[in-house]
């Protein structure tokens, strides 16, 4: 994913949740994303051997 599809994403965001663009909620809305980033890394590198060994 490179940074025009990010925002890309963002611009589709503040569509779809119009009163959702206080500081809080953009910040929840990341670290979700950063989140499920993280757990799929996570599980790539875990069927890949290298955490544990």
């Amino acid at each position: 994913m490179d940074l025009g599809q990010v925002l890309s994403i963002a611009h589709g965001l503040n569509r779809c949740f119009r009163d959702g663009n206080d500081p809080f909620q953009i910040m929840t809305r990341i670290l979700e994303e950063c989140s499920e980033l993280a757990q799929q890394v996570n599980h790539f590198e875990d069927k890949k051997g290298y955490i544990g060994s």
